[in-house]
């Protein structure tokens, strides 16, 4: 956890002892449910505090203070709702994942953390798109590297409220940023920064920093199947 605290106040960021024992827990219920269940690929300790802790801990240098509730699409294994909300614990958190194995791992890690005000949410965002108590519901939405931006923006676009932000973070590729401007402007978002950073032994990634600015039309979301076939 040294090499995680060190590397966080690169950023800016100080860990309590509280946050780091946190993290500590994280990382062993991460290696004991690898064993079970391909949670992720990165799988050494080093690693996993590099490309996972510290990842999404960079995230939160971007996030304004007074959000309340945050949304972490495709989470995954937790990544980078879980590391935020250990940092940030007066936001709401919902961990989203189509993956039922992934939502119970996150479940029982949430209680062995000790968090409140998170959840574990099974589904898919194209669906939580289009129903009235999720749509344009969230400050912010996160997503890391699940799907190409354009395909990203159109299903976490209609989840942001009107002032809020989606936050997508990236391998830089503009190309694939550029193949995103029609999707945004059409979702109702503006791109607002393109944070550039490189964690220790990796190439160069982004936060790209999504506004939404106007509501998204109602056709939107899509079918999984027509926008990744057919992306904005």
């Amino acid at each position: 956890m040294e090499k995680l605290r060190t590397e966080a106040q690169k950023y800016g960021i100080e860990l309590t002892a509280r946050e780091l024992e946190r993290f500590n827990t994280l990382l062993e219920e991460l290696l004991a449910g690898n064993k079970k269940m391909n949670l992720t690929a990165i799988r050494t300790p080093a690693e996993i505090i590099i490309k996972h802790f510290l990842d999404s801990l960079v995230v939160t240098t971007v996030i304004p203070a007074e959000t309340k509730r945050l949304l972490d699409l495709g989470t995954g294994a937790g990544f980078p709702g879980l590391p935020i909300k250990i940092l940030r614990e007066n936001i709401k958190v919902t961990l989203l994942d189509s993956v039922g194995k992934k939502i119970n791992y996150l479940e029982e890690t949430i209680t062995k953390l000790g968090l409140g005000g998170i959840e574990a949410l099974n589904g898919r965002a194209e669906d939580l798109g289009q129903q009235k108590n999720y749509r344009e519901h969230y400050d912010i939405v996160t997503a890391r590297a699940v799907a190409l931006l354009p395909v990203l923006c159109e299903l976490a676009l209609p989840l942001v409220k009107i002032g809020g932000l989606f936050i997508a973070q990236k391998t830089v590729r503009a190309e694939e940023i550029a193949s995103a401007e029609n999707a945004i402007l059409e979702l109702g978002g503006k791109i607002q920064e393109i944070k550039k950073y490189t964690l220790p032994g990796t190439e160069e990634r982004a936060l790209i920093i999504i506004k939404k600015v106007s509501d998204t039309p109602d056709n939107f979301p899509r079918v999984y199947n027509l926008l990744t076939k057919n992306p904005l």
